[in-house]
């Protein structure tokens, strides 16, 4: 007995990082982050990933893409996982990128003969301009099986990829008009309808995975009248808090950032209530010149959020990295 009280002893002392690290997270202890969910499958993508010094990562799954349906998702999951974030002994995060709110042409689940109106729950085209996007009925049971219940989900997915959580995009598709108008006509009510969309998806990822977590992006005046709805997600990110840009560019574009955003005001009212309720607030800013980008990253940290800055097309680490990184 006195051999392998030892033995446990020794244990703890040589490990006691590692150990704390894969037991005892929370998304308020990532200090920086980074959004990669175009072209992973390029030579050299991951592998700059894993040499960072970010905290987390959230990632595009690449499997779920019908033009990479080969590539090795839970192998890159992996490989990042075992690598260091800004802290020597704890690991990275991995989460994954998955657009709950649109429909995409290039997915697993898109079908050939599928447009607008058929089938139903496919609403209408992306009003920010992004090709192939779809918002949709996230109410209806057809898109809940193919985000969540169907063995193949894009849910199901992500879990069997060891993915940490789910970054979940479009939360706001309950503010849009063409939605708001569908809900109407199905006789349902948005908001609430994307609280119960989001419930569930927790609750099934909780069944297999009990730590998985689940970060929300934008929407974030869901959570008016509906308080709840922190109790829900484990952290909220912001898009275009300072600068955004525009859809369908190329990296190189100076119109994948820079543009002034008229929110500033709004942005800081409507993320009060989370930082309150003591989540995460992550921002997302796009620009790509230098006194723009020191000025998102500036603003963002005053205000208390963990920003990253990068440019629309997110197919790749920009050069620039927050202050203190």
């Amino acid at each position: 007995m006195r051999r392998i009280f030892l033995f446990v002893i020794i244990l703890f002392l040589l490990f006691p990082v590692a150990s704390k690290a894969a037991n005892n997270w929370n998304l308020s202890d990532v200090n920086y982050w980074a959004y990669q969910i175009q072209k992973l499958d390029k030579k050299g993508a991951v592998k700059k990933i894993k040499e960072s010094k970010f905290d987390m990562v959230v990632l595009e799954p690449t499997r779920s893409d019908k033009s990479t349906p080969n590539f090795k998702t839970k192998r890159m999951v992996k490989k990042i996982k075992a690598t260091d974030g800004s802290q020597t002994g704890v690991r990275k995060r991995v989460f994954a990128y998955v657009d709950i709110g649109e429909a995409e042409e290039w997915r697993w689940y898109w079908q050939d003969d599928w447009k607008v109106g058929d089938p139903d729950f496919i609403i209408s085209k992306d009003p920010d301009g992004w090709s192939g996007n779809f918002p949709v009925a996230y109410w209806q049971d057809e898109w809940k099986d193919i985000m969540i219940y169907n063995k193949d989900s894009a849910l199901n997915q992500v879990i069997d990829d060891n993915f940490d959580g789910i970054y979940m995009d479009w939360i706001e598709a309950y503010a849009d008009p063409d939605v708001k108008a569908a809900a109407e006509r199905d006789g349902v009510d948005p908001k609430d309808e994307m609280i119960a969309f989001i419930k569930e998806i927790k609750q099934h990822a909780r069944k297999k995975k009990p730590k998985f977590k689940l970060i929300a992006q934008n929407g974030a005046n869901l959570v008016k009248g509906n308080k709840r709805y922190l109790n829900i997600i484990d952290g909220i990110a912001q898009e275009n808090i300072t600068y955004r840009g525009k859809a369908d560019v190329k990296w190189h574009s100076y119109k994948s950032g820079n543009i002034k955003n008229k929110w500033r005001k709004w942005d800081r009212i409507a993320l009060k209530p989370y930082k309150k309720a003591g989540l995460p607030v992550f921002s997302v800013d796009y620009a790509t010149r230098k006194n723009k980008i020191n000025k998102a990253y500036g603003f963002a940290l005053r205000h208390g959020y963990i920003p990253y800055v990068s440019r629309t097309p997110l197919s790749r680490l920009p050069k620039n990295r927050p202050p203190g990184y």
